[in-house]
């Protein structure tokens, strides 16, 4: 089993080069898609790899300001860059953006509490608005010619699905919750997570009373999730390809589900993998797409190293600033 995600992302990444290899003399164009590419869009897809980090440290500070702890929305785009950057560096996947973010917001003055609440809004808040964007995108995808049922038919299953796990979750919750105590309870993060349920009234009781911070935090999320799909969009206009927006949306959210499956650091590997495989699917030239997808993934993986690590050594020594 320790060894499925490594089979389960050569498996994806060499099915990918499968469907590229008929079209590899393609590829002698690179030098010519290059030369033509138009550049004032790939400074756009740059700056909307920038609209992500605006996105996610105004979903942060807005869901930090209902626990009632004030963080200025500069310090949480720092720390939404460092979050990427430990993406980038530690391979076990969102564990190591969620251990980043708790010890910078600890640091800054945000109580164990604070940080469990952040954690799980951020994940629901994203969530939602990512199976939203995946449902919706796939009632919009033109008919694959060799499937039999249209793709908006298996978001219907899909939803099917995702309702089915959370009744089995509602109705089980007792027990899945005591076999998690039984596995996790020498653990003091553990404790905390149980002292959080505990205080679960309070918690809604916050939501409640703060419905405008709760539903910028939603509206904070779209934003996150606009920016990227922009930006891929951006790189497919800057070498003259002009994909469906459907398509776009579908193949960017299915590389994030996919390297969320395999702990991927930061998506390497299978994400540019898997957006060529829904691409090529979809009837996108093998050569474009492959300069689109590799555009868009050095803004989004390669160029916030960079800032992550100044953002990194800006909040070392910094100071509490909470005034929660």
């Amino acid at each position: 089993m320790r060894y499925l995600r490594w089979i389960l992302i050569a498996a994806i990444i060499a099915l990918a080069v499968y469907h590229l290899k008929p079209h590899f003399a393609d590829f002698e164009q690179f030098p010519h898609i290059l030369k033509s590419a138009n550049y004032f869009f790939l400074f756009l897809s740059a700056l909307g790899i920038f609209g992500q980090y605006i996105g996610d440290g105004w979903l942060s500070k807005a869901l930090l300001e209902i626990t009632g702890h004030k963080i200025s929305l500069r310090t949480t785009i720092k720390i939404a860059s460092i979050d990427v950057f430990a993406a980038h560096l530690l391979p076990i996947g969102e564990a190591g953006v969620v251990a980043t973010s708790a010890y910078f917001y600890k640091k800054l003055g945000v109580s164990n509490q604070g940080v469990i609440f952040l954690t799980l809004a951020w994940g629901i808040a994203t969530n939602i608005v990512l199976f939203i964007f995946l449902l919706t995108s796939f009632a919009f995808l033109p008919k694959l010619p060799n499937v039999p049922i249209h793709i908006s038919n298996i978001a219907k299953i899909l939803i099917l699905i995702i309702l089915a796990l959370l009744l089995v979750i509602v109705v089980f919750r007792k027990l899945i919750f005591k076999l998690l105590d039984k596995k996790l309870a020498k653990y003091a993060f553990f404790g905390e997570i149980k002292k959080f349920i505990s205080k679960f009234a309070s918690h809604k009781q916050k939501l409640a009373q703060n419905k405008k911070l709760a539903a910028e935090a939603m509206l904070a999320a779209l934003v996150y999730y606009i920016a990227n799909i922009a930006s891929l969009y951006l790189c497919f206009l800057a070498f003259h390809a002009h994909p469906n927006i459907a398509v776009v949306t579908a193949a960017y959210l299915i590389s994030l589900i996919v390297a969320t499956v395999t702990l991927t650091p930061a998506g390497i590997g299978t994400a540019e993998a898997t957006m060529i495989l829904v691409f090529l699917q979809f009837g996108q030239n093998p050569a474009l797409t492959t300069a689109a997808v590799l555009a868009f993934r050095l803004f989004a993986f390669w160029l916030p190293i960079p800032a992550g690590a100044m953002a990194y050594m800006s909040l070392k020594s910094a100071k509490v600033e909470n005034q929660g």
